[in-house]
């Protein structure tokens, strides 16, 4: 049976890339090709590896999808969730750019960004995300040597939100949680009544350790949604295991580990062709939701592809297809007018010319307005980038500040260039060093002494590293909490229409 549309998904992972190839006819949606690519050696010759694989199956299925969807991991994307006051879409989109240089340390002009609006009331409900400029260009870059176009950029959490709801009924709005592993990295998901309540990526210097780190992250997720009333994630009915990493076997510890049914995640009914059962499903979920968003429509629609690669032709079978039996159609249509219609059609042509001759001057002094406003556009988005070229001291601390446990006191912060300190006391100052790594905002969180036990609590020192200096001329100085320190809450998060 011919198939009217081909769909690629690629979810990019620290340990590989994984690929879902969907074929629609008028009758179903059914997983055609897939595959795990995986990923070794240095910044190029992982490159390389992504470029090849691609190539190999795109060769191998001789395959030219109509619709590509390109997955970024958490690790890479900023989410956020807002509540913003009721207002109208235009008015909104002009709102954002503004919340997103509250809430993340980097200037608007340097991200991407998009944003879908999740629940509407006294307040709206706003799933916010954003990724460098520089990190998905790469990535775009990449896939221009493949030959590949995406015409959606999601993140993948999403997408495996997206496959898992996927011809699920409208009314089984069941709330559950996502254990992705692979590599050295883990990330924990939590979706309910609809709506995406929380996701975080963990790093995993020691992957055998995955049900420890699992279970400190477990506690700062239920931290989280006791502590925020409004964004509260309603409890679990079951923990679903994916990613290349997952093993039915390792749901048992899941389950003994939470307390709650654990399982693999199954694939939608009717996608797996017939007489396919050696298919490891937990891998391929997240590029089957990715695949789905170019033949269905899906609970999650953000985009962040900027949108002048959005706008780009791009020509295919179908498209060419559809254009040559219009034109055709339109052709035989205009051959069998009569002469009297054409003659209407004249003088209805005429009356136009006329009412545009009118427009002309008007349309004029328009042209003359955008082009004064573009000018000072450009003017006022100088002054920003020349604002946004420093990351927020604030923003930093209280980041810094949202991810310790609330058992941790920290006494004291020294910022000096792109280098921070911090001392204080905690019941296990060993658990600070993986919670610091897992913020996409420092790196290199080692201890700069040796661990002190002061009565229950232990006394350290950590010095860790802010991802990007801060220009020369930054702010520098020290910070207390005060005598004895100040309690600090466990991480919230906040939420995203597409921008740049």
């Amino acid at each position: 049976m011919r198939h009217f549309l081909t769909s690629l998904g690629i979810e990019i992972r620290e340990e590989a890339v994984v690929l879902a190839y969907l074929r629609k006819t008028f009758q179903r949606v059914q997983l055609a090709g897939q595959k795990v690519i995986p990923l070794e050696g240095d910044a190029r010759e992982r490159d390389k590896c992504l470029v090849q694989g691609i190539k190999d199956f795109l060769a191998q299925h001789r395959l030219r999808p109509h619709r590509v969807t390109l997955g970024l991991p958490r690790s890479l994307v900023f989410l956020r969730f807002l509540e913003l006051p009721p207002v109208s879409p235009e008015d909104l989109f002009q709102m954002l750019p503004y919340e997103l240089e509250r809430h993340l340390p980097f200037s608007v002009g340097d991200i991407y960004f998009s944003y879908q609006i999740l629940g509407r009331g006294e307040e709206q409900k706003i799933l916010l995300v954003a990724v460098k400029r520089e990190t998905l260009d790469r990535y775009l870059e990449l896939l221009d040597w493949v030959g590949l176009r995406p015409q959606v950029v999601d993140m993948t959490s999403l997408a495996t939100c997206n496959a898992l709801g996927y011809k699920r009924e409208s009314g089984a709005e069941e709330s559950w949680a996502l254990v992705d592993l692979g590599g050295h990295q883990m990330e924990l998901t939590l979706f309910g009544e609809g709506m995406l309540r929380y996701s975080r990526m963990v790093p995993l210097p020691d992957p055998a350790s995955w049900i420890d780190q699992l279970k400190e992250e477990w506690r700062i997720a239920k931290h989280h949604a006791n502590g925020n009333d409004r964004m509260a994630s309603p409890v679990p009915s079951q923990v679903l295991l994916s990613g290349t990493g997952a093993r039915q076997e390792l749901c048992t510890q899941l389950q003994q580990a939470l307390g709650y049914p654990s399982f693999t995640p199954q694939l939608p009914l009717g996608i797996l062709p017939p007489g396919e059962k050696d298919l490891h499903v937990p891998s391929f979920i997240t590029p089957l939701g990715l695949a789905l968003r170019g033949v269905a429509r899906l609970r999650f629609q953000v985009n962040l592809l900027p949108a002048e690669e959005e706008k780009k032709p791009e020509a295919r079978g179908l498209a060419v297809g559809i254009t040559l039996t219009l034109l055709t159609s339109t052709l035989a249509l205009a051959l069998a007018l009569f002469y009297g219609e054409y003659r209407r059609d004249q003088a209805a042509l005429k009356e136009l010319n006329q009412a545009v001759a009118a427009l002309k001057p008007r349309v004029a002094a328009v042209q003359r307005l955008q082009k004064e406003v573009g000018h000072y556009q450009s003017r006022i988005a100088a002054f920003r980038d020349l604002a946004g070229s420093r990351v927020s001291q604030l923003q930093l601390l209280k980041d810094i500040t949202t991810i310790v446990p609330p058992t941790v006191w920290l006494t004291n912060y020294l910022f000096s260039e792109n280098k921070i300190d911090l001392s204080g006391q905690a019941d296990s100052a060993s658990v600070l060093i993986s919670l610091l790594e897992g913020s996409p905002l420092l790196r290199n969180v080692q201890f700069d002494s040796p661990i002190t036990k002061v009565g229950t609590k232990e006394q350290f020192r950590l010095k860790l590293e802010l991802e990007g200096a801060i220009p020369a001329g930054g702010d520098h100085g020290e910070r207390k909490s005060g005598e004895g320190g100040r309690r600090r809450k466990s991480p919230g998060f906040r939420e995203s229409r597409r921008g740049r």
